[in-house]
């Protein structure tokens, strides 16, 4: 301690007298922590700061222990953001390897997505340029509508299907 924060003969014979009551206290509180010294020693450090500033005359005791209590919650706070911290890191590194992964397949997968959606071009592209009686047998055939094109014979909308099948596949270079 420094010259300003030690006790002086009053004050260090109230603090031996007292020293089993912090023990006491101190175990009755976080008794069942496997820190409990650690504990024991902010206590005491704690008693000993509210010792030099409390007024002697009043219930000196339970003011110390209280602030002394006190700085054990903080402490044991602490620990507790500390090794919650501490654990964050530790699952973000392991996590880093899988998202990587993660990150390619999604890659992968975007590049799928944009050649499928360039295919959707070419074929709208493709339906666009069709006559409107041809657009209605490819829409007919498409969504497998059991109802066909009365101004039009059936053999006619199967030729217009496959026609227009034929150059799908032809555009996206289907075998």
């Amino acid at each position: 301690m420094t010259d300003s924060m030690q006790l002086n003969a009053t004050q260090e014979k109230l603090l031996n007298k007292h020293l089993h009551k912090i023990k006491a206290e101190t175990m009755r509180q976080f008794g069942h922590r496997s820190d409990i010294d650690d504990l024991y020693q902010v206590m005491l450090i704690n008693y000993c700061v509210a010792l030099k500033k409390a007024d002697l005359s009043e219930n000196f005791h339970s003011y110390c222990i209280q602030l002394g209590k006190w700085a054990c919650i903080r402490e044991i706070n602490k620990s507790k953001y500390f090794s919650q911290h501490h654990m964050f890191i530790e699952e973000f590194e392991e996590n880093l390897d899988y998202d990587s992964k993660y990150l390619h397949s999604v890659n992968d997968t975007l590049e799928q997505d944009l050649a499928m959606t360039d295919a959707v071009k070419k074929i709208v592209k493709l339906h666009s340029q069709l006559t409107p009686q041809d657009m209605l047998v490819v829409n007919h055939s498409i969504l497998g509508d059991t109802k066909r094109c009365t101004t039009i014979k059936l053999r006619r909308q199967q030729m217009i299907a496959k026609q227009f099948k034929d150059s799908v596949k032809e555009l996206l270079n289907v075998a």
